[in-house]
């Protein structure tokens, strides 16, 4: 956490056939980003990638206009809460994680 206006995040980017699984990618949102920012600044192809909320073993969909900062905010708290971006297709592309 930076100050009550920003966040840094952790961008995890996968390589599954390597053998360090993820590259690490640090970037900071403010209180106005929103998911679509996020997916045209740091997702290839942002156009079949979706962001989802997942905890507890429930799953939401992060609207295009929602502010990532309220969202990671609101579930903080919870041990368990991430985000992952999936694409269309099903496959779990990367895992944005809240730094604490």
């Amino acid at each position: 956490m930076i100050n009550d206006d920003q966040l840094q995040i952790c961008l995890y980017h996968p390589h599954p056939n390597q053998s360090h699984r993820y590259t690490r990618q640090i970037i900071r949102i403010t209180n106005k980003t929103t998911c679509r920012e996020v997916l045209t600044h740091y997702v290839p192809d942002p156009n079949t990638a979706r962001l989802v909320e997942t905890c507890l073993g429930f799953e939401r969909e992060i609207l295009p206009g929602d502010f990532l900062f309220d969202v990671i905010t609101r579930n903080q708290a919870i041990e368990e809460f991430k985000i992952v971006i999936r694409r269309l297709h099903g496959m779990l592309t990367v895992l944005f994680l809240a730094e604490k």
